[in-house]
């Protein structure tokens, strides 16, 4: 009795996979190809999958008297590697049938090719890029039909041997000035048509690099021309030579110091056993009030935030804040000062971890002396936002040219932590930041 039921079972199985493979094979999305060779050699239609192109099925046929050009949908080409994906009689065109279209770009460059189209069809993705012409625009192509010019484009039928001809229109000249401020070499104005680009002729924009001949300050060894900017309402546009001008304009030189890429690894120890007196500071009104415990010294700057409790434990710093805000300041060496002040870019790289971690930080490099009013030399403390730690492992600072007028008294690099209502925790929760090393490198 079970081989029975076993046997029927197997049966069973192989004639159910025998059915569905047949209905696969029947689902299976396919499509038919016919060829009309309009009196050229016979073909049966193909059957291909659907989105897929003929590829070995395409067919060459032959008529006495005439070369075979094409398969065609319409007027739109069909080769062997065409993809299909509706039921289609391709056409066959012969050369017997074809008509030119010449190009007559009336002095414009370059020139243009003829090119063969079926009769009754159109260029479509054959029509040629437009031409140039210096001080004129292509405003469109025309050919002459029955004594009269007509637009000509790529959806246009050619039933005739025609001859397009372009339709330039005039352009106006403006004029680019340079200023490269005081101390460097001077670029002569030059003129261009609306439209066109620096370079776009005869003007080279690679020749109007200017050269800085004042002394500068050390440690740079010089100053290089970075690039031009237009910048009438603050937007600091980058012109290239490839830059379309359009009106009358003045290009202001943008310059970075020359130095020696440089590396400074911080000296986290001027953080422990801070010296100076302390005194308690009140800050705030009514339930607002808060009072701070400062620490002042020669060598340290005031801080307007609570000072983090600091150990070293084996090579790490452990530095434990507490209140609304606290911050740390660390003191910098003679030289990070002097390469600070003519720096072209700053990238500062903390190592370490933070506990709780969403605990929201900021950098920023200048004088802490009464910290919110104090110089700062990047712009991170307004209006950069409080970032997690884990994005300080690489923060790259940005210089604020206005503040390298003078150069401060005393620069200190500052780590500054804050407590805000954005941390998950509170503002009442102790965080502890252990950091192994802050690296800057200056370049």
């Amino acid at each position: 009795m079970k081989t029975k039921i076993t046997f029927t079972l197997i049966v069973s199985i192989v004639l159910m996979s025998f059915l569905m493979t047949c209905a696969m094979e029947e689902a299976k999305d396919l499509i038919t190809v016919t060829f009309d060779s309009k009196g050229g050699t016979e073909f049966k239609s193909v059957t291909i999958d659907r989105g897929s192109s003929l590829g070995g099925k395409y067919p060459n046929p032959t008529k006495d008297g005439a070369g075979f050009f094409g398969w065609y949908d319409g007027f739109t080409e069909c080769t062997k590697d065409t993809k299909i994906y509706v039921d289609v009689t391709l056409v066959a065109h012969w050369d017997d049938e074809l008509v030119t279209v010449t190009f007559n770009t009336n002095s414009g460059t370059p020139n243009i090719a003829p090119i063969v189209v079926p009769k009754g069809g159109v260029l479509g993705v054959k029509f040629p890029s437009n031409p140039r012409r210096q001080g004129y625009a292509l405003d469109k192509w025309t050919y002459n039909e029955n004594g009269v010019d007509t637009v000509f484009d790529s959806n246009t039928p050619v039933t005739t041997e025609i001859t397009a001809t372009a339709q330039w229109r005039q352009l106006t000249e403006v004029t680019v000035t340079f200023n490269t401020g005081t101390g460097a070499t001077t670029i002569d104005p030059i003129k261009v048509y609306t439209g066109d680009c620096i370079d776009e002729w005869t003007n080279q924009y690679s020749s109007l690099v200017p050269q800085y001949t004042d002394s500068v300050p050390l440690p740079a060894t010089g100053r290089s021309f970075k690039e031009w900017i237009y910048d009438p309402t603050g937007q600091n546009i980058i012109y290239t030579g490839r830059t379309p001008v359009t009106s009358n304009i003045t290009l202001v030189a943008q310059w970075r110091y020359v130095i020696t890429e440089t590396e400074f690894n911080l000296d986290l120890s001027y953080c422990l056993n801070v010296p100076g007196e302390e005194y308690e500071d009140v800050v705030g009104e009514g339930d607002k009030q808060q009072t701070y415990t400062r620490q002042r010294g020669d060598n340290h700057p005031l801080l307007n935030y609570p000072v983090p409790t600091t150990e070293k434990v084996g090579n790490d710093y452990v530095f434990t804040f507490t209140g609304k805000n606290s911050g740390i300041a660390i003191e910098t060496s003679v030289g990070l000062r002097e390469l600070l002040l003519v720096a072209n870019s700053v990238t500062v790289e903390v190592e370490g971890t933070v506990e709780p971690a969403d605990r929201l930080f900021r950098l920023l490099i200048g004088n802490t002396v009464v910290y919110a009013e104090g110089w700062n030399l990047t712009d991170n403390h307004k209006p950069d936002p409080m970032i997690p730690f884990e994005q300080l492992k690489e923060k790259d600072l940005v210089i604020n040219e206005v503040n390298r007028k003078n150069k401060p008294t005393n620069v200190d690099y500052v780590f500054i932590q804050t407590n805000r209502d954005n941390a998950q925790n509170g503002l009442d929760v102790t965080t502890t930041a252990t950091i192994k090393s802050i690296k800057i490198t200056v370049k």
